[in-house]
């Protein structure tokens, strides 16, 4: 979160490590490390597996970042929109990263319905924003502003302060309404 990712490497390392050495198991730990509450177990392969993405995908290395997100998913609890989420996002930067923005869109999708299940909806709505960049991208300026108005709505909670990125929606429908030149709509956004 700081951007600082000295150590990261050898902190999953640490992680991975203490996972194939309980093989599942984690009573068997020879380092004395277990898990007290075991629906978090069940989830700590996939988290795992996420973290690696997300490292790689700092680092540059996105065919690490596909490999990783792809286990993710293999090892996601069926439950764990949160973990499904954030897996499809990063498969989603990574397909925008090598240019295929059809299953970048496709991916991003899925991950702000699983996102907002979740109940984490500054997550989605940062999806949101790189979906309707994307959407832009592929001349569906229209999906994109569905995209906006659809985040905002569902992020919305009367009385809560506004959420991180609701003033980058508000851009993104300020600017599609200048492509349509319609420079009173950008205002009023």
């Amino acid at each position: 979160q700081t951007g600082d990712f000295a150590g990261v490497d050898a902190r999953l390392r640490d992680a991975e490590r203490w996972l194939e050495e309980t093989a599942g198991d984690p009573d068997r730990s020879a380092s004395g490390t277990s898990i007290v509450e075991e629906s978090e177990g069940r989830r700590l392969p996939a988290s795992i597996a996420i973290h690696r993405a997300g490292y790689c995908l700092v680092t540059g290395d996105v065919a690490g970042t596909l490999h990783h997100a792809r286990r993710a998913l293999d090892f996601v609890v069926a439950d764990d929109h949160l973990a499904h989420g954030s897996a499809t996002a990063l498969l989603g930067l990574a397909s925008w990263t090598l240019g295929d923005l059809s299953a970048a869109r496709d991916l991003y999708g899925e991950s702000i319905i699983r996102l907002q299940r979740a109940g984490h909806f500054s997550d989605a709505m940062g999806c949101a924003l790189a979906l309707a960049d994307i959407q832009v991208a592929q001349g569906d300026l229209n999906e994109a502003r569905h995209t906006f108005e659809g985040a905002l709505r569902a992020t919305r909670q009367p009385g809560a302060p506004a959420l991180r990125g609701t003033v980058d929606m508000h851009i993104g429908m300020s600017e599609l309404n200048i492509e349509h030149n319609d420079l009173d709509g950008a205002l009023e956004c």
